[in-house]
């Protein structure tokens, strides 16, 4: 793997010394980067899933936190994003399906299982926006290999335009799907959806940030990105579009009935992406789900501010303490 530190990145966001990158393969052939980190005696196994267009190498500084903790750290790039493949001709953020993508995430568990230095700690599952939204289909099949579960700000409904109230479940969610799978036919399901563009800067670094209320974390996301050309995919693609009307209509509709594990949603109390309306809902479905707000976090919750973020890490150690004990192992 080619992963440039960008220049100006403070050494609390590289991540920990001892990442191991390693490369899977998906049906479509596309190389799948994951990278992982381990503890000295590790407590817990941690899957850290990104949101859109989210390079895993961004959660550096989570990374970094969570091995101090003693906790193994592994981290896929979802297809056409990141490190991993899209395609060789273009880089928007297109789609295998989310189905496929849940099918690369059930093989990226598969090998952390394989990796995994001992089974009788706990293997605790974090995802972001998409990431959560996969989580969640995730673990709706009783199959499912997670022992805990933290997502924030999950896609489970979203806007399409920040700040506007055309949602995906909503009416305008199948007058939007209607139109994208119109214009598809045309331009076909790879061409960009209206808004759409090739990745700038300019799009976190001019205008309100939605995404951040801390003022030095609000810029990782683009140091990183910008130092590494593989990094800068565009916004989604048609295609994209109707998939993921698709799937939150699907998550919906999912019965979680039968999930007894653990459950935690972070929500942000200044969300404008995500519609705070669905996590809540999401997590009453659920016989262990539970919800905590952070009134003063943005979006991207884990670049917020150290009260934002230390909240939700003792919920974790909170959780990965509670699942050590009930298998009799010591927290010590």
């Amino acid at each position: 793997m080619n992963v440039i530190v960008p220049q100006g990145l403070a050494a609390k966001f590289h991540g920990p010394a001892n990442g191991r990158y390693e490369t899977m393969t998906n049906k479509f052939g596309q190389n799948l980067s994951v990278l992982r980190y381990e503890a000295d005696n590790a407590k817990a196994d941690v899957i850290v899933q990104t949101g859109l267009n989210e390079p895993k190498e961004k959660y550096g500084e989570l990374h970094s936190d969570l091995v101090s903790r003693g906790y193994n750290v592994h981290a896929m790039d979802w297809p056409w994003q990141g490190f991993s493949d899209g395609s060789p001709h273009h880089r928007r953020r297109h789609t295998n399906t989310i189905k496929e993508d849940l099918k690369d995430f059930v093989r990226f568990v598969d090998h952390v299982q394989s990796t995994r230095k001992s089974s009788d700690v706990p293997l605790y599952m974090m995802g972001h926006s998409y990431g959560g939204h996969m989580l969640s289909r995730y673990v709706a099949d009783p199959s499912h290999k997670a022992d805990g579960v933290f997502i924030t700000a999950p896609m489970i409904d979203f806007y399409f335009i920040p700040n506007m109230p055309f949602r995906s479940l909503s009416s305008w969610g199948t007058a939007a799907y209607k139109l994208a799978k119109t214009l598809a036919c045309v331009q076909g399901a790879d061409a960009y959806a209206p808004t759409s563009k090739d990745w700038s800067p300019d799009d976190r670094d001019k205008g309100g940030d939605i995404f951040s209320n801390d003022p030095e974390r609000k810029h990782v996301s683009n140091l990183w990105i910008g130092a590494n050309p593989k990094a800068q995919v565009g916004r989604p693609t048609l295609g994209w579009v109707m998939d993921s009307v698709k799937a939150c209509r699907t998550l919906l509709k999912t019965d979680f009935t039968h999930l007894k594990t653990p459950f935690t949603i972070a929500v942000a109390g200044k969300e404008v992406i995500g519609a705070n309306e669905a996590m809540y809902e999401l997590a009453a479905r659920m016989p262990n789900g539970h919800t905590i707000e952070f009134p003063d976090a943005k979006h991207e919750m884990w670049q917020c501010t150290d009260d934002v973020r230390n909240g939700m890490l003792a919920h974790i150690d909170s959780d990965i303490a509670k699942l050590r004990t009930a298998r009799g192992l010591s927290n010590s």
